[in-house]
Order: structure tokens, then C-alpha cells, then sequence
């Protein structure tokens, strides 16, 4: 089992154990009626592609594991819809085999998404369309260089949330991001993220 999976199966396994003191925690009616905020982390499997220019010192990373992270904001148009602005990043460090090269990539989305909870309780599915940057910095020694390519980005995830409080809810999610940036620095990317999610409701 490579690394990556270890850590996609680790985070699954502290994710179970969140999920299940919320699930004897959540007992508060789930109410969506004005402004929120959350706040997400965790790891994620990556599949990214090396740019034109980068092919030669920058081998594709396939299902690869890191650190993912997200964040948003936004508004409850209905008690079971919301619309806000998301923000979804996964960053890898490593050096590059064969070389004295340390390479760090970073995968970012920021998208308008609409979340939709089917029967106004805990299980929602998000959607959104925005902008999508992938970014690598090559290091040797006390020399770097560094570069980015922009594109479109798309975001995708199904969760379920537990109201722990009436104004905070906690639960799991699987994300699903792409970034099509290719481009010299960069090629077009994709990751999978688990994360645990903290929701505050106004």
C-alpha cells in the first residue's frame, strides 16, 4: 500500500470516529434560514499532470496523498438550498527522485457551489463552477523557481452533517475537485478529498 492510500485510509478511520460521537451528539433540528460559515480538513488523493515546460524535471503524480483544506461562506436561499462562495486546496511536498530538487505543489479551486440537502436533514450534494489554479515551486539548494497556470475549476462533494448545537453542525465529506490548467508550469489536475467539516449556522 503506498503512502498515499495509508493516509486516505487513516483519515477515514479518525473521520469514523467524529462521526460517530456526532452521531450521539446530533440531536438538534437542522434549521437553515440566513448566513453561514465552514471550515474543512483532512487528506486527499491527487492525480496531477507536469506542464510543457516542466515534463522533463516534474513526473506525473498519480493518486498521490496530501494535506487538503477548504473553506466557505454563503447564504440559505431555502431551508434545504444554499449558494455560497468555496474555497478547496490540496498541497503536496516531495523531492524528486533522482535529483537534490524539492517540489511543492498546491491545487486550488474557488468556486460558486450550491448545496442541496434532499430531505432538509443532514445528507446534502454540492455543486459549483469557478476558477481553478494549479502552482509548482522547484528548490535546490538557496535557489527557486516557480510557476502557475489558471483555468477552469469544478467542485463536486456528498456529506452528511450533524447538528451538534443550533448553530453548529460537524460531519464528514468527500470531495471531488478538477482544475483544467494546462499550460508550461502546470498540466490539468484532480484530487479526491475526506475531510471533516464544521458548519456555523446564523
Amino acid at each position: 500500500m503506498r503512502k498515499g492510500q495509508i493516509l486516505l485510509v487513516l483519515a477515514a478511520a479518525v473521520s469514523v470516529q467524529f462521526v460517530a460521537a456526532a452521531a450521539m451528539a446530533g440531536t438538534h433540528a437542522h434549521s437553515r434560514t440566513g448566513f453561514y460559515i465552514g471550515l474543512g480538513a483532512g487528506m486527499a488523493s491527487a492525480d496531477t499532470e507536469p506542464g510543457s515546460a516542466t515534463s522533463l524535471v516534474v513526473a506525473d503524480l498519480s493518486r498521490e496523498g496530501g494535506a487538503a483544506g477548504n473553506f466557505r461562506l454563503g447564504w440559505a436561499l431555502t431551508e434545504n438550498l444554499t449558494l455560497g462562495l468555496e474555497n478547496s486546496t490540496w498541497f503536496r511536498s516531495y523531492a524528486i527522485s533522482g535529483t537534490n530538487v524539492d517540489a511543492n505543489l498546491k491545487l486550488n479551486v474557488t468556486a460558486l457551489a450550491m448545496t442541496f440537502f434532499p430531505s432538509n436533514m443532514g445528507l446534502y450534494l454540492r455543486g459549483g463552477i469557478g476558477v481553478g489554479a494549479t502552482g509548482i515551486e522547484l528548490t535546490q539548494g538557496t535557489t527557486s523557481v516557480s510557476g502557475s497556470e489558471v483555468g477552469v475549476g469544478l467542485v463536486g462533494a456528498i456529506g452528511y452533517e450533524w447538528r451538534l448545537t443550533t448553530r453548529f453542525a460537524f460531519g464528514p465529506q468527500v470531495e471531488w475537485a478538477f482544475m483544467g490548467t494546462d499550460g508550461e508550469d502546470t498540466g490539468s489536475a484532480n484530487f479526491t478529498s475526506l475531510t471533516a467539516q464544521g458548519t456555523w449556522y446564523w
